[in-house]
C-alpha cells in the first residue's frame, strides 16, 4: 500500500504531497515494467537484457523521494533496479523538469528543511503531518 510524505512552505504556504511505496498498478516483474515504459530505447534495452542477459527486477520496486542536487527540491519517482548478467545493474535516473538535473534517490529519512519549494524558491519547507493511502 502506498502513503505520502507531505511539505509545506512556511513563507509561501504551497503543500505538496509526494507518494511513496507501491500501489496496485506498480509493476512488480519486468515485464509489468516493459509493458509500461513510454521510452523507447528503455524499453528496447529492458527487452534485450529479459531475453538474452537473465534480467531480474530487483525488490522492493516502488514510488521513492529523489532530490535534484542543482535546485535542491523533492521529486517523487518509481525506483527501479534491474540486475543482469554476471554482475551487472541498472538502476532508472530520472531529470529535473526544471534544470535537466539528473534526480539522486534518498534515504527513507528525510529532513524537509533541507531543500526550496517548488513554488516560491525559498529553503523553507516543513513537514506537514498530511498522510494519504493510495493504490
Amino acid at each position: 500500500m502506498g502513503y505520502s510524505y507531505g511539505t509545506k512552505c512556511k513563507k509561501c504556504g504551497n503543500e505538496k504531497n509526494y507518494l511513496l511505496g507501491f500501489g496496485y498498478n506498480t509493476p512488480q516483474c519486468l515485464d509489468n515494467v516493459i509493458a509500461v515504459n513510454k521510452n523507447r530505447k528503455e524499453k528496447e534495452f529492458f527487452e534485450y537484457i529479459a531475453k538474452n542477459r537473465n534480467a531480474k527486477l530487483v525488490q522492493p520496486v516502488g514510488y521513492r523521494l529523489y532530490e535534484c542536487p542543482t535546485c535542491k527540491t523533492l521529486h517523487s519517482k518509481l525506483y527501479i533496479e534491474v540486475k543482469y548478467g554476471e554482475n551487472e545493474r541498472y538502476v532508472k535516473q530520472y531529470n529535473c523538469s526544471k534544470c535537466g538535473s539528473i534526480l539522486v534517490p534518498l534515504p527513507d529519512e528525510v529532513d524537509a528543511s533541507e531543500f526550496r519549494c517548488k513554488k516560491c524558491g525559498e529553503k523553507a519547507l516543513e513537514e506537514s503531518k498530511s498522510f494519504i493511502l493510495w493504490d
